[in-house]
């Protein structure tokens, strides 16, 4: 994912690390790059349980 989304692996890894969240800023970046794989990623899936 990092590579398609053009961050380092690093970061990808300290989003999964700390709580498994992925800041709000790279939502539609990864929804992007989803789409172009063929996936639709509904924005639901990046809201965490506790903000429902």
């Amino acid at each position: 994912m990092a590579r398609d989304i053009g961050v380092p692996d690093v970061t990808v890894r300290q989003w999964r690390n700390r709580s498994g969240s992925i800041p709000v800023r790279y939502w539609n970046v990864i929804r992007e790059a989803a789409k172009a794989k063929g996936v639709d990623l509904d924005l639901q899936v990046f809201v965490p349980a506790e903000a429902e």
